[in-house]
């Protein structure tokens, strides 16, 4: 049964939703109403701003995969943004809460009790644990409670301080969030998971107008020179500018702005704020450009903005460009804190190696961020690659771990998407993410010449060794023709060959050999060799040149009996012998090709050794 209650201050009745209502703020008089045994005590007033976005309370609308009737709302504002978490119940009749911030919706549980080990003074990267899966704190700050509507199954006291931490589950994608409040000392842990703004559908209240997502002025007059500046329409308002006028970084709150920096001079862009372009399928305009500076070196990035696709950062750094969206994905800090470049982790379930780590300082700002971005600022920074995967990881005053996850973009698709072809520069290094160019195709074409290599080696292996002796002849005696007995060359034979073997010793022979055939002793051919082997000492070091024997491999004639004579000379005697074989194999062909074949695999793995030896000596 319903429980009706009086506001104390204003006599007004509400009727309790939920049995676990402890907190109503008066829709009469704007008190906030704490329910203690059965009667409502009053508080302080609470007066919240509209709600961005067309939920209200009271409504009931689709969140994800279930309806969610709202019935309060809790305003906080933090340091650089406000947002609302709404109280509600679910088609199942179970509490849940939807936190709304900007256009970023998370649906949350409350847990019975407090996490152990919870504390806002956790640092950025620690580790909690909840039902075995592991968390990691990425953000911790302060908020103030500006108040509320409705009726809510927490305490809450308009102007008091609250501190939180938010932290990811490692490789999930479930969120945890805990406050802490002096009502609350041990903190109130919610779990939950995000949320697509499309999935996040409440029709506007009866008589109400469709609210738009964002509403902030169009133009703003820069407060040191007076300058009008444009501010783009985009899903979450500007909070810092940057004057194109006098070069002042502005923050803005509310309504007022201020000066907060001022940039030393002009940083050179390839692209201007408001360009469009079009990558991976989406239309981007440039919102904002940023320059930080790591050591001696400079790196470039670029806000896009998409209503369809939010925001997505382009990285440029020695002119290769990289195209990365926010992610909740990602190892402990812990674990890469002190690991050495080119050590692989397992991001994901992808293997990515660490590029680069450092720190990054904020030197240049301009165009209108949704972030208060303060020059001279730094940043720890972790960078990834798994080309053309990118990863990093980013921890901002050691109050926000943030990680970002995209893909590498070539250079001269940036330049035809923004329409800058004319001015497009080719990169003079290796870029970090860049695929290395031996692709699939090249290392096929590798593994084929390396399979024809080796074949070719087995055949010269296989044709190895000499053919069958039709004769031979010898001599010790110059001054006489040498003449062999007849022999026959048989109708199989395609190749003879002349094998010359000598005594020489720093000494030459020239060998005249020639066939005749046996019955008319007709020639078919003559052919000259020269065996010439030295050797000595010169310097100490010894040396040698030529060698004793000789080869020579000749087509063979028409079958039949024949005839060897041969006529020897030289600078003085020596033994010589010469024998004459047929079906001789010639290893040669096989060893040329397998040597051609060889030099494929060799000049893909040598191309792509060097192009990693760029890479990782670039970043060196």
């Amino acid at each position: 049964m319903s429980l009706r209650l009086s506001c104390p201050s204003c006599g007004a009745e509400h009727t309790l939703h939920n049995p676990g209502i402890t907190v109503i703020v008066c829709d009469n008089c704007d008190t906030t109403l704490y329910r203690e045994e059965g009667i409502l005590r009053a508080g302080t007033k609470s007066i919240v701003g509209e709600p961005a976005s067309n939920l209200a309370v009271g409504s009931t609308g689709q969140v994800g995969d279930r309806m969610v009737t709202l019935l309060g709302r809790i305003q906080f504002q933090g340091t650089a943004s406000t947002w609302d978490e709404w109280f509600g119940t679910d088609d199942k009749g179970r509490e849940v809460w939807l936190t709304e911030d900007e256009k970023n919706y998370t649906l949350e549980r409350a847990l019975p009790q407090a996490l152990p080990g919870a504390s806002p003074e956790l640092p950025i990267g620690a580790e909690l644990t909840l039902a075995s899966r592991r968390y990691q704190v990425d953000e911790r700050g302060e908020a103030r409670c500006l108040g509320g509507e409705g009726q809510l199954s927490r305490p809450i006291r308009p102007g008091e301080q609250y501190r939180f931490i938010d932290a990811t589950e490692i490789n999930g994608s479930t969120q945890l969030s805990i406050e802490f409040s002096p009502e609350s000392p041990a903190g109130v842990a919610f779990i939950g998971r995000d949320i697509p703004a499309a999935q996040v559908v409440y029709a506007p209240q009866a008589g109400a107008a469709l609210k738009t997502p964002v509403e902030q002025a169009a133009t703003l007059r820069c407060p040191n020179c007076g300058g009008s500046i444009s501010l783009p329409s985009q899903e979450k308002p500007a909070l810092t500018v940057g004057c194109p006028y006098c070069s002042s970084v502005l923050h803005l709150q509310g309504a007022e702005a201020r000066v907060a920096a001022k940039n030393a001079k002009a940083a050179p862009f390839a692209f201007n704020i408001g360009a469009r372009a079009e990558l991976m399928g989406q239309t981007y305009a440039v919102m904002g450009r940023l320059m930080y500076r790591t050591g001696p070196w400079y790196s470039r990035e670029y806000l896009l903005y998409s209503e369809k696709a939010g925001y997505r950062w382009l990285e440029e750094s020695d002119r290769h460009y990289t195209l990365l969206k926010p992610t909740a994905i990602g190892p402990l800090l812990s674990d890469v804190s002190g690991l050495a470049n080119k050590k692989k982790i397992d991001i994901g379930g992808k293997t990515f190696q660490l590029f680069e780590s450092g720190r990054a300082t904020l030197v240049y700002v301009d165009g209108a961020l949704p972030w208060l971005a303060a020059v001279g600022e730094s940043n720890q920074y972790f960078d990834f690659i798994a080309p053309p995967k990118a990863y990093s990881m980013e921890v901002t005053k050691g109050r926000e771990l943030e990680r970002f996850i995209g893909d590498y973009i070539p250079p001269m698709t940036v330049y035809e998407a923004f329409g800058k072809k004319e001015n497009y520069l080719h990169p003079a290094e290796a870029g970090a993410a860049q695929p290395n160019p031996i692709g699939f195709t090249r290392k096929i074409a590798a593994l084929l010449g390396g399979i024809f290599c080796i074949v070719n080696l087995n055949l010269a292996l296989i044709t190895t060794g000499s053919g069958t002796v039709l004769t031979r002849v010898s001599s010790t005696d110059f001054s006489e023709e040498l003449e062999s007995e007849p022999f026959t060359i048989s109708d199989d034979a395609k190749v003879i060959g002349i094998n010359i073997n000598t005594g020489t010793d720093n000494s030459w022979v020239y060998a005249t050999t020639e066939l005749v055939e046996a019955n008319s002793e007709i020639s078919v051919g003559a052919v000259g060799s020269e065996v010439s082997y030295y050797y000595g000492v010169e310097g100490g070091e010894r040396w040698s040149e030529g060698s004793s024997d000789s080869s020579r491999y000749l087509k063979a004639p028409p079958p039949g009996e024949y005839i060897l004579l041969a006529e020897l000379e030289g600078d003085r005697t020596v033994p010589v012998s010469i024998v004459l074989t047929e079906g001789d194999q010639l290893t040669r062909y096989p060893l040329i090709l397998a040597l051609l074949m060889a030099l494929i695999p060799v000049g893909i793995i040598y191309m792509y050794r060097s192009f990693e030896k760029d890479r990782w000596d670039e970043e060196d």
